[in-house]
């Protein structure tokens, strides 16, 4: 992706440089009901759905990694 692909996107990723700053991508590791199902389990259910339990797929990872996929 270049920082001419969206606008603001430049100056954006300039300011991020100069802060020296990261940015974090992805789920979260850790706990995320009180049962102790784990962060990538409750994101991976949504990601793919469970048809087992009713729940559709409901993907928000797949998304943007195809958008942004390298042509």
């Amino acid at each position: 992706m270049s920082g001419g692909d969206l606008p603001g996107l430049k100056a954006l990723m300039q300011r991020m440089k100069d802060a020296n700053r990261a940015v974090l991508v992805g789920v979260p590791a850790g706990v995320s009901e009180a049962d102790g199902t784990t962060m990538a389990t409750v994101a991976a259910v949504h990601e793919f759905g469970s048809p087992e339990q009713g729940i559709p797929e409901r993907s928000f990872l797949r998304g943007a990694f195809v958008a942004r996929r390298p042509s």
